[in-house]
């Protein structure tokens, strides 16, 4: 078996993740970690890392998207901010994706620190701040509301309180 054919242990296997994240952060300011869904339930999700770092904006996260589109949705948010055009916490806005309002929220659920488990380690011990942006359904309802359309709402935990817009 060559070096090359050597099985690399998990904590060599993070570490090689961790240092191409921080290459993306030294190369552009921030970078989208993404994590497939699971056959139990848990849906595919993407966030930022560096937001916080480069612009004191809370790192972002969004459920329910694919890897691709996500990654675009946030790499496009991150330009927005940098040009000084950050988006308002629990309102409406409509320059993030095409054709449909989004919503910034706190996230306080616990359970989205597994979720954003990658942000502790880069930056152990440190306080990361984190906002979910929400997507409506296809007709502009929010996970929060009845109206919302079951498939969306169960792809798209929501990880804080529900704003009253």
């Amino acid at each position: 078996m060559d070096a090359d054919d050597t099985p690399q242990s998990l904590s060599d296997v993070i570490q090689a993740h961790l240092a191409q994240l921080q290459n993306l952060i030294d190369e552009h300011g921030w970078a989208v970690h993404a994590v497939e869904g699971t056959s139990q339930g848990r849906p595919q999700f993407a966030h930022t890392v560096g937001f916080q770092d480069a612009f004191d904006h809370p790192e972002v996260v969004v459920y329910g998207l694919p890897e691709r589109l996500s990654g675009r949705i946030l790499n496009g948010l991150g330009e927005l901010i940098r040009q000084g055009n950050a988006p308002r916490v629990e309102t409406r806005t409509p320059d993030v994706i095409s054709n449909y309002d989004v919503v910034f929220i706190p996230v306080t659920d616990p359970a989205a620190d597994d979720d954003l488990i990658i942000l502790g380690a880069m930056w152990e011990g440190r306080q990361n701040r984190a906002v979910q942006l929400v997507w409506p359904d296809s007709d502009g309802h929010f996970p929060w509301n009845p109206e919302c359309d079951p498939a969306t709402a169960q792809n798209q935990p929501v990880r804080g309180s529900a704003p009253l817009l």
